[in-house]
């Protein structure tokens, strides 16, 4: 589904819930499952003006395209007050790009891309980051009426673990890459939440990030940016 219907069904769902009449009670505890799908690009910059990274910057801009990836974890929430809301977790998520061919590998990587014949036939290429993301996001409740619709900002901390460059399904390799460890991101969302049952919520929001630094410290600057719809159950204590 594109992104453009996925926004709209966002939007419906939004409208309906906030027509409901029921006012929506102050729970100062609360946990979320949540789940996630997201589109995101790896944008690019050079750092310098050295011509190779230029020339790298021009080849990866033309063969990168747009990724989707799934989001999936734990939210920890606690009321100050009526109106604004302490958001912590752990979220495991997934961006990366889509290629027509392969840039900038080192020689371990080629060595393993060979090993599973990736190289034989290096297109259609889908190049995965795999992260941990410890969000820290203060909400701002617009409305306790019917559908409790809030606006969130924030940023996270994301961890690295590993990548992934697959090709077909069955032909993938795992590695450590020139990664930071630890990148922070801007988190932006609008949701909103109604009730299941008294002590249970359902929630949809619509969500935004972007990476605050590179992700890397090679001469290229790249920074993740997603947008996505993320859904789940709210279960208050």
């Amino acid at each position: 589904m594109k992104i453009s219907k996925i926004i709209l069904c966002f939007l419906l769902v939004l409208t309906l819930k906030t027509n409901h009449a029921q006012t929506c009670l102050l729970h100062y505890h609360s946990i979320d499952i949540v789940i996630g799908a997201e589109a995101g690009v790896v944008h690019l910059a050079a750092k310098d003006s050295d011509e190779r990274p230029f020339d790298i910057l021009n080849s990866r801009d033309n063969a990168e395209t747009i990724k989707s990836n799934l989001r999936a974890g734990l939210n920890y929430n606690y009321a100050l007050n009526e109106r604004l809301v302490l958001k912590t977790g752990v979220h495991y998520f997934n961006p990366g790009y889509k290629a027509k061919k392969l840039n900038g590998l080192n020689e371990e990587e080629q060595s393993q891309l060979k090993s599973v014949g990736l190289l034989d036939n290096a297109e259609g290429i889908q190049y995965t980051y795999h992260f941990l993301e410890i969000p820290s996001v203060l909400r701002y409740i617009t409305t306790r009426q019917g559908c409790m619709s809030y606006i969130e900002a924030g940023i996270s901390s994301n961890i690295y673990l590993q990548s992934r460059i697959t090709q077909d399904s069955n032909k993938a390799i795992h590695f450590k890459d020139n990664i930071n460890k630890v990148n922070l991101a801007a988190n932006l969302a609008v949701g909103g939440e109604f009730y299941l049952f008294e002590e249970t919520l359902a929630f949809i929001q619509l969500a935004t990030r972007y990476q605050l630094q590179p992700i890397t410290n090679d001469d290229i600057d790249e920074r993740i940016v997603s947008l996505g719809i993320q859904s789940g159950v709210r279960l208050a204590f």
